[in-house]
């Protein structure tokens, strides 16, 4: 498919391969995932992109690579003022994500159940980098529950997909 790609601040015209979905929840899914765990090379690649302000998400999704447009981090703040999107950037509780949130401590018990859902995930094949998450939860537990609500949609995405395939080998073995 063409494209135009940036070699610093020069257009160069070429053609790429894009991903193809079969439907609109296979996309969000994907990318949500990509989102969440990176690349196989780089899996924080897009760290401090959820749950931050949209302008700074909007720069942290161009630093982590996803697009090589030099003004693709303006060009999107353009679209979300424009549309006024940014009125959906609120948690539950109705707070604004642009406001300064207080520190966040688990307790001891938090921590550990925390850790041992991390290493239970891992060992059934539903999450990548335990090791990472691990270190994640006990540096920055803000940031991991901030991120939780992706987190649950990608592993429901991935459990789903396991118990196809195990049915797929069930229904092969009979």
């Amino acid at each position: 498919m063409p494209t135009t790609e940036y070699v610093g601040s020069t257009p160069i015209k070429t053609s790429a391969e894009f991903q193809k979905y079969n439907n609109w929840a296979e996309s969000i899914a994907d990318h949500s995932a990509l989102i969440l765990n990176g690349t196989r090379d780089k899996p924080t690649r897009y760290h401090g992109v959820l749950g931050a302000d949209y302008k700074i998400a909007c720069q942290k999704i161009k630093e982590g690579g996803y697009a090589t447009d030099p003004t693709y981090p303006q060009k999107l703040i353009n679209l979300i003022e424009t549309y006024n999107l940014h009125q959906y950037d609120v948690d539950k509780s109705g707070n604004s994500v642009d406001k300064e949130q207080p520190e966040l401590k688990l307790e001891e018990w938090e921590r550990e159940a925390g850790l041992k859902a991390i290493d239970s995930l891992a060992a059934k094949g539903l999450l990548n980098d335990p090791d990472k998450w691990k270190q994640r939860l006990i540096d920055n537990p803000k940031g991991v529950l901030e991120e939780l609500p992706w987190l649950v949609f990608t592993l429901l995405d991935r459990a789903t997909d396991k118990m196809l395939l195990q049915g797929v080998r069930q229904q092969n073995a009979d």
